[in-house]
């Protein structure tokens, strides 16, 4: 909850700079003007490489959930994981390249059905709850009391890939109806609404689950407390929630990763090629097939790992370290860049 407070403050700081420089390159942009060309370039490219390595962390989750629906007890071969990964990287990656329109269409049916589907879980789960005499969360829990360093910087940076990925709206501003308003507007909607859904189903996986068999659900978190709650085929619908959330999240990522590289295409930062548009569909078709290519490389050298689990915490770590620099800059840059328009007993600093 209180990462996502931080998260919050980051995300109006998008909003206030989207509102006088809506851009396809956000933070990218915004830090090159506030900041100049080099730390722009940085901020810009680790947009580019927290969206391929969000795309290993994205695809393997869905194929999971997907091999779980078909065979609820067998355990996937890491073979056919990558296949399943590959196949959704391919669907979603040309659903995107169809245009936003249609994404945010498909986009919308799906956020909508897991809130549903979020809802009827935790309704459902509090009368078991209180009828079970289910054991009282230790509030302690959510205390800082008795952290060291390294407990804090590891939730510090699973907090970020948590809260990541509601700037993506930022990068469509220019391809949103009165995008100077409604795509910060939108940002700051949806950290809102990932601090109230985490919170509570993070509430209710305390109460019904313990700590063993918390760490022991990995990945799978939501299914485990579904199946802890509900009868089968019930809590088979946990499952539905997790692939539709990884897809809709991979399809995202797509989109700020293409808009990303045409922003910094057009800029004359990197090679004209990307800034192509597709005849058609008039999406950056060039920037498209780069993450589909490099997210394919990337599930094939996963493969080497030999363990799921383990490619997912290296991608989260890399991908908390990443989004924190360039989420840290661009708030840096609305402080600068805002500063005379501060007000207060402390504006003097800025």
């Amino acid at each position: 909850f209180r990462s996502g407070l931080v998260m919050l403050g980051i995300a109006l700081a998008f909003h206030r700079l989207n509102r006088d420089t809506p851009n396809a390159g956000a933070s990218f942009i915004w830090v090159s003007q506030v900041f100049g060309p080099t730390l722009g370039f940085l901020s810009g490219w680790s947009v580019l490489v927290t969206s391929v390595l969000f795309m290993a962390s994205a695809t393997l989750p869905a194929a999971s959930a997907t091999l779980l629906l078909v065979a609820p007890q067998a355990e996937p071969e890491p073979f056919v994981l990558t296949l399943v990964a590959l196949a959704w990287l391919l669907a979603v990656s040309t659903l995107t390249l169809r245009g936003v329109a249609v994404a945010a269409r498909v986009q919308s049916a799906m956020i909508a059905f897991e809130l549903l589907l979020l809802l009827l879980l935790v309704v459902t789960a509090l009368p078991r709850l209180v009828a079970a005499a289910a054991p009282s969360p230790d509030w302690n829990l959510f205390s800082l009391a008795g952290l060291d360093v390294a407990s804090v910087l590891d939730g510090a940076v699973i907090a970020l890939f948590l809260f990541w990925g509601w700037d993506i709206s930022l990068n469509l501003a220019e391809e949103t109806r009165e995008g100077r308003k409604t795509s910060g507007r939108g940002a700051v909607l949806a950290m809102l609404i990932l601090i109230l859904v985490f919170t509570i189903l993070h509430a209710v996986a305390l109460v019904t689950l313990d700590p063993r068999q918390i760490a022991a659900a990995g990945s799978n978190l939501i299914f485990t407390v579904a199946d802890a709650l509900l009868p089968r085929p019930w809590s088979l619908l946990a499952i539905v929630v997790v692939m539709l959330s990884t897809v809709g999240a991979l399809a995202t990522t797509t989109l700020g990763f293409s808009r990303t590289l045409f922003a910094k295409s057009r800029h004359g930062v990197l090679h004209p090629r990307w800034q192509a548009l597709h005849p058609r569909w008039n999406t950056p078709n060039h920037a498209t097939l780069l993450f589909v290519v490099l997210g394919a490389a990337l599930l094939v050298l996963s493969l080497a790992l030999e363990d799921v689990a383990r490619v997912l915490k290296i991608a989260i770590t890399a991908i908390g370290l990443q989004s924190a620099f360039y989420y840290g800059l661009t708030g840096y840059a609305c402080a600068w860049a805002q500063r005379r328009q501060a007000h207060g007993p402390l504006a003097w600093l800025l």
